[in-house]
């Protein structure tokens, strides 16, 4: 009769099936690739050896040949139709140019007169040909200077100006007119360049006989080919009928010499011919006679009106002029007249005289300037600049003060480049005081007062007693234009004479010093509007080497913008300005510009200091600070022992009225004190420990909900991710991530949240702090956060299960994480302190969180060395030095913290209270003993087992399934404390330990050779021991009762929390017994026996699949109540021990305890 097999054995048999059905299939693939590669390995070896015996040829294949001849024949027809190209190009040019030549002629009426004959001046289409006709031209004038000036007999030495317009009549029907100017000028060659070309190019532009002026450009790209410095240009003339094409050209002869040449052409074959034409050439000769005067000569040539027929009659060309010469005598003599004067008011506007006066004085500190420009100038703008150079743009940007007439008041604008929207207006404009600015019938005058000091980039100091290089301009266009005329001048600007000082004044004399703060730093100070005098002395009783007083906008030593200080060294001969820019030591830098400060007085007698000052109540430089009169200003101040520069000893921050002379002398004084010091302490509040409070807070009322408050299977059970499955370079990260829950995941998440609102608020508290002083403040702050959550992971206790439903070793993977972090952020935070200059030796209150760099740093060596002992190896190795050094340490390091600043101390206050109250509370295990026996029933195992009493018959009955004790044998170690599960024995009248030596000479190693000797006397005795117990702890993750079957699996010594659920459901009668599957794993047959008495025989309800792994087969060994305990050889496979085939429609629990690879499967099967 065919048996009818249970449908899970009928699966497991097909399932064993198709994994040998599987495992064949595998076999066969693998042999099969074994085989092919055997053959590709012995097909390559001949494949080499054919190729070693065939030589390779040495000629080149004939389709290779071929290719290259192509090749070569490509380029060269590439090559020849270049070069025809070229002939057929230079053919042209050369055509084009024999043409021009031949169409230069003479006017085609000859002129009866023996005076100059004009050429008829004619430009080609032919661009090649326009670029050597423009070049050619322009050379041939050019070359012809010297021989122009020689003609018209110009006297290089002449020191006379020279104007003189001439109208050569010899023949009335041909008249040539010329302009001839000399003249000496006081400029630099670059500033009257740009002068004469602003002149060159009104001129040319007929805007200085017309409002209707009008210059366009011509074949711009093509000469400026050329020469960049080249115009091609059509410009009305005198009369609306008369135009020209006029050729222009900048020509730098040498670095002392500048030509400006012109030509005009008559015909250009692009262009239409105008009705009337005239020739026109001009020279402007600038030679540098030294660095501040250039010799302007100037011959500017012309001719009378001509057609394409000739010269237009003397009537005619008067007319063109703007005269009628109809029914006049001696018409040539009347013409010439009228014509000079005309000419001699044209270039007088445009050669004249600089119309901008100026005149300036200082005071060695201040500068006044007064500048006036008349009405003849027509000037709707004046700008006038101290410069470096006379050039309008330079290096760096400068600036200048211009007065639009149709603003308010001139202001200071920065020269950037040389476009019209170049110049732009100053963000700052207080290096300039505007003292009066007038506009009157087109007059224009303003004066305005500046520092002879740099006080913004753009600035150029200015020298009292010495030449100053001042641009000037001004433009007759609404602002913004082009300036109508610019130059520059070097100025002596002379020093006047200085009246009595403020500090020697009885007034000052008479007054009283104040303390600063606690002292011990005095101080008196009196201002007469404009500027202030301190007086600051310091007893010698202070030892001070150097003291500084700083009136600054805020009470903080750096400040942003930054700020300045005046101190006094006592190895220097007077204080100084410096600016505080970083809190590093070498962060207090020598200010560049010391003449905003005026130093009166400075002694060293004694070890007394002592200086008086006086500055500006102005903000002179970037890094001042402005003083009010009679109202509070705020005054910092601080001195140091040692050696400039270095720490210092003390600071602190007042307000101080300043007085001023006049309240002082009526007695209308403010209802003020002199100084408050209110603000002495510089200690800023921050709410780090309220914000830490308050996520500590909310993490326990969540806990508190979680645990309590229904079942929140997904927050309680569920992982992050699953244990990796192999190693790798991510496993360490990944096995970390399997070991955090959902609900833990909460937990960071809200401790991340508090990082960053510390973080922030920090960053307020100290808005104005420098980036690097404020990434101090933070990481110092972060690390003070996880100082706070650092200790309460390791106070045990049952408020843990209270508030969470787990137990204190749980979250120690927060304290060791904590601790991580918070050794990363105290080391940030030391490592930038040293960075900005910070000593660790300095033992005074320092900055605003009144810190002292000694005590944080001796707390760092106290938590640093902490950390390096809690490495893995070392704490397992050497247990008990680790431990109390920990404890050792820890006390050191909190009490330096709680000494290195204020506000750690107040949030230090809970966490040591929890901390405290606990040890006291464990305290008491230290006197409490209970005796106890040691046994031995396998190689490396022992047995503790304690007597029973009513408080160890409690711990059997109620503690937790998975709890644990803290043990001490004094007869070991009377130091040594060790935590061991704890084992209920199957009575439940007491509990026992089983222990299983790990390492040579450990505790338990030493335990199982005290639980040996006395078996050297008799086999079957035990030895009778004193134990300190502390405990219990622990709390199984599951709540094992809300589970109908409990899957138990255990490896090696990892049974004895199994042991311990198995034999407290033994002693639960009154509940329905939980189906138990016990799966134990070990190495050796006897290794079944470690807890033999506390074990065995095993309640009904459990079912055992024991494995020995080094057993060569299946088979069984006899406990200590003759059973046979059976076993079997075969590894288990986890996806058959573990699976939801195995136990349908019930509600399963698995617990695992044993190897970390056990662990991690017996887990990764469970998430399955």
């Amino acid at each position: 009769m065919r048996t009818v097999l249970d449908p899970l054995e009928r699966k497991r048999r097909k399932r064993l099936y198709n994994r040998k059905k599987q495992q064949l299939y595998r076999q066969n693939a693998i042999d099969e690739i074994k085989c092919l590669q055997e053959e590709a390995y012995r097909l390559e070896i001949s494949l080499r050896e054919a190729l070693r015996n065939h030589c390779p040829p040495t000629c080149l294949p004939w389709r290779d040949v071929a290719i290259a001849l192509a090749d070569e024949q490509q380029l060269s027809q590439a090559k020849q139709q270049t070069l025809q190209e070229k002939k057929e190009k230079n053919e042209k040019l050369l055509a084009s140019m024999v043409a021009w030549v031949n169409l230069q002629r003479g006017l085609g009426q000859s002129v009866p007169y023996p005076t100059h004959s004009w050429r008829n001046v004619t430009l080609m289409a032919s661009p090649d040909t326009r670029k050597h006709g423009f070049d050619w031209i322009s050379q041939q004038v050019l070359y012809n200077t010297d021989r122009m000036l020689y003609k018209f007999k110009f006297d290089t030495n002449a020191t006379k100006a020279r104007e003189e317009f001439i109208v050569d009549s010899e023949s009335e029907n041909c008249l040539e007119y010329i302009w001839i100017y000399h003249k000496a000028f006081k400029n630099t060659m670059s500033a009257h360049c740009d002068y004469v070309r602003t002149r060159l190019t009104r001129w040319l532009g007929g805007g200085l006989w017309s409002q209707n002026g009008c210059l366009q450009l011509l074949d711009t790209k093509l000469v400026g080919e050329i020469d960049p410095k080249m115009m091609y240009i059509q410009s009305n003339g005198y009369s609306k009928a008369s135009s020209h094409y006029m050729l222009y050209r900048e020509c730098t002869v040498s670095k002392d010499r500048v030509v400006f040449v012109g030509q005009n052409f008559h015909d250009d074959e692009l262009f239409p011919t105008p009705s009337w034409m005239c020739n026109r050439t001009f020279w402007v000769v600038l030679d540098r006679i030294d660095e501040n005067t250039i010799l302007q000569r100037m011959i500017l040539q012309r001719s009378q009106h001509f057609t394409k027929d000739g010269f237009v009659s003397l009537e005619e060309e008067a007319k063109l002029w703007g005269y009628n010469l109809d029914h006049k005598s001696n018409k040539v003599i009347n013409f010439q007249h009228n014509l000079t004067q005309l000419q001699k008011n044209i270039h007088t506007n445009a050669w004249g005289t600089f119309p901008i006066a100026l005149k300036a004085l200082t005071n060695g500190s201040h500068s006044c300037f007064q500048v006036s420009v008349p009405s003849s100038a027509s000037a709707s703008w004046v700008a006038i600049a101290i410069a470096s150079s006379g050039s309008m743009v330079t290096s760096p940007v400068g600036n200048s003060v211009i007065y639009d007439t149709s603003a308010q008041k001139p202001q200071l604008y920065e020269i950037q480049t040389y476009k019209k929207d170049g110049t732009m207006l100053a963000k700052d404009q207080s290096p300039i005081v505007i003292h009066s600015a007038s506009t009157s019938n087109g007059a224009v005058a303003f004066t305005f007062e500046r520092a002879n000091a740099v006080v913004i980039a753009s600035d150029v100091a200015i020298t009292p007693d010495a030449y100053s290089i001042i641009n000037w301009a001004y433009g007759t266009s609404k602002w913004p234009s082009m300036h109508e005329a610019r130059g520059s001048s070097k100025v002596g600007i002379k020093t006047a004479v200085e009246t009595s000082s403020l500090c020697d004044l009885p007034a000052f004399q008479s007054m009283v010093l104040t303390t600063l703060g606690n002292g011990p730093m005095q101080i008196k100070s009196l201002t007469d509007g404009t500027n202030t005098c301190f007086e600051v002395n310091i007893p010698a009783s202070a030892s001070a080497s150097w003291m500084a007083i700083s009136i600054a906008s805020s009470s903080k030593m750096v400040t942003n913008p930054i700020g300045n200080t005046v101190l006094y060294d006592n190895t220097a001969k007077a204080p100084q300005l410096y600016e505080i820019q970083t809190y590093k030591k070498d962060g207090t830098v020598l200010a560049k510009n010391q003449s905003t400060l005026t130093i009166k007085a400075a002694s060293s007698t004694n070890g007394a200091l002592a200086f008086t000052f006086m500055r500006s109540n102005k903000v002179m430089i970037a890094s001042d600070v402005a003083i009010m009169p009679d109202a509070y200003n705020t005054i910092n101040w601080a001195y140091g022992s040692s050696k400039w520069p270095s720490m210092h000893e003390g600071r602190g921050s007042a307000n101080v009225v300043i007085k001023t002379f006049s309240a002082s002398t009526n007695g209308s004084l403010p209802n003020l004190p002199n100084v408050d010091n209110s603000d002495d302490s510089q200690r800023i509040i921050t709410y780090t420990e309220v914000i830490t409070a308050a996520a500590f807070l909310l993490i326990i009322i969540l806990g508190l909900i979680v645990t309590h408050v229904g079942q929140w299977h997904i927050l309680n059970h569920s992982t992050v991710c699953l244990p990796p499955k192999k190693n790798s370079w991510y496993s360490g990260i990944q096995q970390s991530l399997a070991d955090i829950k959902l609900g833990e995941c909460i937990v960071f998440i809200i401790y991340l949240i508090a990082l960053c609102a510390v973080s922030f608020s920090v960053h307020l508290k100290f808005s104005t702090a420098l980036p690097l002083q404020s990434f101090v403040l933070v990481s110092g702050h972060l690390g003070l956060v996880n100082l706070m959550l650092i200790l309460l992971p390791v106070a045990r206790g049952r408020h843990w299960e209270l508030f969470f439903g787990i137990s204190h070793e749980r979250i120690l993977k927060f304290h060791r994480a904590l601790g991580r972090v918070f050794i990363l952020l105290v080391t940030i935070h030391l490592v930038l302190c040293l960075y900005k200059g910070g000593s660790v030796l300095y033992n005074k209150p320092y900055g605003t969180q009144q810190a002292v760099p000694l005590y944080g740093f001796i707390a760092f060596i106290a938590f640093a060395s902490m950390g390096l002992m809690a490495f893995g190896p070392i704490r397992r190795k050497c247990y008990e030095v680790f431990y109390y050094y920990h404890r050792f340490t820890a006390i050191v390091g909190i009490v330096f913290a709680v000494l290195h600043a204020p506000s750690i101390f107040i949030a230090m206050v809970f966490p040591v209270a929890v901390y405290v109250i606990n040890s006291l509370w464990r305290f008491g295990s230290l006197f409490n003993s209970h005796h106890g026996t040691l046994t031995t029933h396998s190689d490396g195992t022992t047995i503790i087992t304690l007597a029973s009493t009513q408080k160890t018959q409690k711990w059997a009955q109620t503690m937790n399934p998975c709890a644990f004790f803290f043990v001490n044998v004094p007869c070991v170690s009377r130091v040594e404390w060790h935590p061991f599960s704890a084992i209920a024995n199957a009575e439940g009248t007491s509990i026992s330990f089983c222990t299983k030596a790990q390492y040579n000479n450990g505790f338990v190693d030493k335990l199982h050779f005290k639980a040996q000797s006395g078996r050297h006397i008799d086999p079957s005795s035990s030895v009778d021991v004193q134990v300190r117990l502390e405990g219990p702890y622990g709390k199984s993750s599951v709540l094992l009762f809300q589970y109908d079957i409990c899957v138990l699996v255990a490896g090696g010594i990892g049974i004895t929390p199994m042991l311990n659920i198995i034999n407290q459901m033994r002693q639960n009668q009154s509940k329905p017994l939980q189906k138990l599957v016990l799966h134990w794993i070990v190495r050796e047959p006897k290794d079944l026996l470690c807890a033999d008495p506390l074990m065995y025989p095993l309640p009904v309800h459990v079912e055992t699949h024991f494995v020995v792994t080094k057993a060569q087969a299946s088979g069984g060994i006899i406990n200590m109540a003759g059973e046979s305990v059976a076993y079997t050889s075969v590894k288990p496979v986890m996806d058959e021990i573990i699976n939801r085939e195995r136990f349908p429609r019930r509600r399963v629990c698995i617990l695992s305890c044993g190897p970390a690879g056990l662990v991690r499967d017996v887990q990764i099967q469970a998430d399955v």
